[in-house]
C-alpha cells in the first residue's frame, strides 16, 4: 500500500484539553471534520504555539510563516478597526521585480536545502560520533575491571562511574607496562591505614652443626691387659661398655649372669678401656651438647621468624623447608645418641647445610618483600602518589589498543563534522547576502495599497454594503475599516466581521506584513472561516480556500491553476458540511497527499479518525487504500450505497432516486425529455443486427426502458406501484444499464467522480 506524502509537519501529538495522548500524521493536504466542542479548535492552537509538532528532518518552525485563521486571530488583528496592520505585496504592474525577488527566493531556497542537507549529515555524523564514545566506554570500562576492583583506593573517585573513569583514562600520556603484582602489593601497603614496619626476618647459624670426624671413626680401647684384649677379640667392647654404663651398682654380681664379679672387675673395666677412648667419648657428648643447644636456637629463629612477620607474606614454602630441616636434625640427634651408644661403629650425619642454605635463600627473598614493605611505609605520601601514577599508566597500557582507535575516529569525526559546519556557516553567509537583495528589492517594489483595492473589490462582489477598507494616513503602513461617511465601523455584525478577517487572512497568506516583504513558505490553517455567513460570503470563502489548497497542491503534482508553490501545508478545519463539500469537491480521489480526518468526542476525550478504506485493486488480490469523505449528504449516499447493495430490488431503488436527483432536480431535465434523448435519439446504441441483417434490442434496452419509466411516472404511480418493472434479475446488468444512461446524456465525468473510478 503507498504511503502518502508527508507535509513539513509529520507529526502532532495532543496532549491538551481533551485531548489524552493523540498522534496525527497529517499530509499536505489536511481536512478534519467535526461537530462543535469536538475539538477543532485546540488542533489550530496547538499548531500556532509549536506544541507537540514533529517537524520533517532538518526543519523548524523558523523556517515557515505559520499562519492560523481562529477566533484568536481575528481578536488580535481586528481589536481596533482602526489600525489594522497593512499587507505588503508586489503591485501587480511590478512583474519584472517580482520575477527576479521570485529568482531570488528560489536560490534562497535551494541553498537552505543544501544547508539542511550539510546539517542533517552533520547531525548523523555527531549521532555516529556519540554512539562510538558511548561503545568505546563501555567497552574500556568492562576491559578495565580488574584495575577497577584491585586498586580501588589508588584509583577512588575515578573507578566507579564510566563517566568519571574514561575522562581520566583519556589524560594520560604515558603507557607503561609495570608488573600487575608488585603494584598491587605496592598499592595495598601505601593505602593501607594498618600498615607499619616489620622486624627483618633472620637467617639460620649452622656453625655448631658441623658433623665432627669421630663419626666416621669406630671408636674403641687400645690397652694390653687380658680382659680387653678379650673383649677386643670377641668385639664386645660397645656392649661392656653400654652393661656398665646400664646397670652401675650389681652387689658385686653380673648383670647378665648372675655370676660373683672378682674383685678386680672395675679395674679391669677401666684398665681395658684408654685414655684416648676416653677422650672421644667425652668429644662425642660434647658434640651433642653443642648440636642440641644449636638445634633449639635454630628452632626457636624459625618459630620467631614466622610468628612476627608481615601477614602477607607466602610462608609455604617457608613453613615446608623449616619442617624439612627440624626432620633432619632429629634424625642427627638420633644417629648422635646411636653414636655414643656405639661408639665402634662408624655412622653419617645427614646434610643439613645445603637445607640451611635454601632456607636462608628464603628468608633473604621474605626479607626484600618486607624491606620493600617497610620503604613504603616509611615513605607513604610519596608512594601513594607513585602508586596512583603508575595504575594509571598500566591501565592505559592494557588499553592502548582501543584507545588509540577511538582517538583516531575521533579525530577523523572532527575533521568531517568541522568540514561540514564550514560549509553550513558559507551557506548561511550566501542565504543572507540574497536574504538583504530580496529586502532591498522588495522595499522598493511592495506597498499596501493593492491589498485595500483586492479586498475593497472582494467586499463587493460579495454584496456587502456600508464599509470599505482603507489605508490609515495618520498611522503609517496600517488600514481602517470605515463606513460611506469615513466613520470607523464600529458594531459590525459577526458574519461581517468574519468575512473581513479572512479576506486579510487570504491576502496575508499571499504578503506579508513587513515592509521588507520578508516572506517565509507559508504553513496555513483555516478553523470554521464561515461562522455566521451567508451564501453568497461562503462562496466567495470557499473559493479563496480553494486557491489556497491548489497552491499547496503544487508541492505534489503539476498543477495548472496555480504557478506558486508557497504555501507547503494546509489544514482545514470546519463543522460546516456545505464548506466541507465545497472545498474537497474532486479531492478524495487524490490519495498520495490529501488527508480526510473526523474529530469525535465521547466521554471528554476527543479523537482524531483518519478517513480510509481498504479496497481490492483491479487484480482482485491486491490490497489498496482510499480517501473516504466524512461527510456525504443525501446524494452522496445513495451513490455509495450503490456500490455496495446487490440486491437487484436495492439497486433499482436506488438508481432511481440517483436519476431523479440528479437529471430531474440538478440538471432541469423532465422525464421525457431525458428517456427521448436516450431511447429515440439514441435507438442505435440499443440496437443489434444478427448474420442476416435482422434486427433486435439488446438486452440492456429493456433494463433502460425500465429504469427510465420511474422518471416519466406520476407520484401516485410510484406509491401505488403501478409502474414498478423488475426486469433487472441481474444487479450488475441494472449497474452497467445505469452507466449507459450516464454515458448517453454526456455525463459520464460526472459518473466516473460519483463511483470514484476517475
Amino acid at each position: 500500500m503507498d504511503e502518502k506524502i508527508l507535509g513539513e509537519i509529520i507529526g502532532l501529538k495532543l496532549n491538551t484539553s481533551t485531548y489524552h495522548n493523540v498522534t496525527v500524521t497529517p499530509s499536505l493536504i489536511n481536512f478534519f471534520y467535526g461537530k462543535n466542542g469536538v475539538g477543532k479548535s485546540t488542533i489550530g492552537r496547538e499548531i500556532n504555539a509549536n506544541r507537540g509538532i514533529t517537524w520533517k528532518d532538518g526543519k523548524s518552525e523558523s523556517d515557515f510563516s505559520v499562519l492560523v485563521y481562529n477566533d484568536d486571530f481575528i481578536k488580535r488583528n481586528f481589536a481596533n478597526y482602526g489600525a489594522v496592520s497593512g499587507i505588503f505585496t508586489i503591485g501587480e504592474d511590478d512583474k519584472s521585480a517580482a520575477d527576479k525577488i521570485k529568482e531570488l527566493e528560489d536560490k534562497k531556497s535551494t541553498l537552505g536545502d543544501e544547508y539542511r542537507s550539510a546539517k542533517k549529515l552533520r547531525d548523523e555524523k555527531i549521532i555516529d560520533q556519540e554512539k562510538t564514545t558511548t561503545s568505546f566506554k563501555k567497552s574500556v570500562f568492562d576491559s578495565s575491571d580488574k584495575f577497577r576492583n584491585n586498586f580501588q583506593e589508588a584509583m577512588k573517585g575515578k573507578r566507579g562511574n564510566v563517566d568519571v573513569f574514561v575522562p581520566e583514562l583519556l589524560k594520560q600520556t604515558k603507557a607503561v607496562e609495570h608488573d600487575f603484582d608488585e603494584l598491587k602489593n605496592m598499592s595495598d601497603t601505601a593505602f593501607d591505614k594498618s600498615s607499619t614496619f616489620y622486624r627483618r626476618m633472620q637467617s639460620l647459624d649452622k656453625t655448631h652443626l658441623a658433623p665432627s670426624s669421630l663419626f666416621e671413626k669406630s671408636i674403641v680401647s687400645s690397652s694390653n691387659t687380658s680382659f680387653a684384649q678379650f673383649v677386643k677379640k670377641y668385639q664386645t667392647s660397645d656392649w661392656v661398655h653400654q652393661g656398665h654404663e646400664k646397670f652401675p651398682e650389681t652387689d658385686g654380681k653380673c648383670p647378665y649372669c648372675q655370676q660373683v664379679l672378682p674383685p678386680s672387675f672395675e679395674q679391669d673395666i677401666k684398665s681395658a678401656f684408654d685414655e684416648q677412648y676416653q677422650i672421644d667419648m667425652d668429644a662425642l657428648g660434647s658434640f651433642k651438647n653443642s648440636y642440641s643447644t644449636a638445634i633449639s636456637s635454630i628452632k626457636d629463629t624459625l618459630e620467631k621468624n614466622a610468628s612476627e612477620t608481615l601477614s602477607k607474606l607466602d610462608l609455604s614454602e617457608y613453613n615446608a623447608v623449616s619442617s624439612q630441616l627440624i626432620a633432619t636434625l632429629s634424625e642427627n640427634q638420633s644417629i648422635i645418641d646411636r653414636k655414643i651408644k656405639e661408639p665402634a661403629t662408624p655412622v653419617a650425619l645427614k646434610d643439613v647445610a645445603s637445607i640451611i642454605d635454601h632456607l636462608d635463600e628464603i628468608i633473604a627473598n621474605l626479607n626484600a618483600v618486607i624491606d620493600h614493605n617497610n620503604a613504603i611505609v616509611n615513605e607513604k605520601p610519596k608512594k601513594k602518589t607513585e602508586c596512583i601514577t603508575k595504575v594509571w599508566e598500566l591501565i592505559n597500557f592494557s588499553l592502548k589498543p582501543q584507545v588509540d582507535a577511538y582517538q583516531t575516529s575521533m579525530t577523523s569525526f572532527q575533521q568531517e563534522i568541522t568540514k561540514l559546519e564550514e560549509q553550513m556557516n558559507d551557506l548561511i553567509a550566501r542565504g543572507n547576502e540574497l536574504k538583504i537583495e530580496i529586502q532591498k528589492l522588495s522595499t522598493k517594489n511592495t506597498n499596501t495599497t493593492d491589498s485595500v483595492k483586492a479586498m475593497n473589490t472582494l467586499l463587493k462582489d460579495s454584496g456587502f454594503q456600508g464599509f470599505r477598507i482603507k489605508e490609515n494616513k495618520q498611522i503609517t503602513n496600517t488600514y481602517k475599516i470605515v463606513r460611506e461617511d469615513d466613520s470607523i465601523a464600529e458594531n459590525m455584525s459577526e458574519g461581517e466581521q468574519n468575512f473581513i478577517a479572512f479576506l486579510y487572512f487570504y491576502h496575508l497568506v499571499h504578503g506579508s506584513k513587513t515592509e521588507d516583504g520578508t516572506n517565509k513558505p507559508k504553513i496555513v490553517v483555516i478553523d470554521d472561516p464561515v461562522s455566521s455567513m451567508d451564501s453568497g460570503a461562503l462562496f466567495i470563502v470557499s473559493a479563496l480556500t480553494r486557491e489556497m489548497i491548489e497552491i499547496c497542491r503544487n508541492n505534489a503534482a503539476s498543477n495548472p491553476t496555480s504557478e506558486n508553490d508557497y504555501i507547503k501545508q494546509i489544514f482545514v478545519l470546519t463543522h460546516n458540511s456545505y464548506f466541507h463539500n465545497d472545498v474537497t469537491a474532486n479531492m478524495v480521489k487524490y490519495w498520495d497527499y490529501v488527508a480526510f480526518f473526523k474529530i469525535v468526542k465521547a466521554n471528554n476525550h476527543s479523537e482524531v479518525i483518519p478517513c480510509i478504506e481498504d479496497v481490492l485493486a483491479f487484480d482482485g488480490t491486491t490490497l489498496l487504500q482510499k480517501n473516504i469523505d466524512p461527510v456525504q449528504n443525501g446524494y452522496h449516499a445513495l451513490w455509495t450505497e450503490l456500490k455496495e447493495v446487490n440486491s437487484p430490488i436495492a439497486v433499482t431503488h436506488i438508481i432511481h432516486q440517483i436519476l431523479n436527483h440528479y437529471f430531474i432536480q440538478m440538471c432541469s431535465y423532465n422525464g421525457g425529455t431525458v428517456r427521448d434523448k436516450i431511447l429515440s435519439e439514441n435507438i442505435s446504441e440499443f440496437i443489434e443486427t444478427d448474420e442476416n441483417g435482422n434486427e433486435s434490442y439488446k438486452p440492456d434496452y429493456y433494463i433502460v426502458q425500465g429504469l427510465l419509466s420511474y422518471l416519466v411516472a406520476t407520484q401516485k404511480d410510484i406509491i401505488d406501484g403501478s409502474q414498478f418493472i423488475d426486469n433487472a434479475g441481474d444487479p450488475n446488468a441494472c449497474k452497467l444499464a445505469f452507466k449507459k444512461i450516464f454515458d448517453i446524456m454526456g455525463q459520464d465525468q460526472h459518473y466516473a467522480m460519483m463511483m470514484g473510478t476517475n
